[in-house]
């Protein structure tokens, strides 16, 4: 597992923002945290590049 710095926080933030905006009023708390565990899973495996996480978001259903 990867240690996550500020950077890669703040990638996986954007992402989490980018892939919730197709959910009305951007996406319940559950949604949202699905989310975010498939970014953060991510992420802890070295993804940790905006790109990299978007990719992630767009597989995400």
């Amino acid at each position: 597992m990867t240690k996550l710095d500020n950077r890669a926080i703040a990638n996986m933030d954007l992402a989490l923002e980018q892939a919730c905006r197709v959910f009305p009023h951007g996406g319940d708390h559950e949604r949202r945290r699905y989310v975010a565990q498939k970014l953060r899973l991510s992420a802890r495996k070295g993804n940790t590049t905006f790109d990299g996480l978007i990719a992630v978001e767009r597989r995400r259903f």
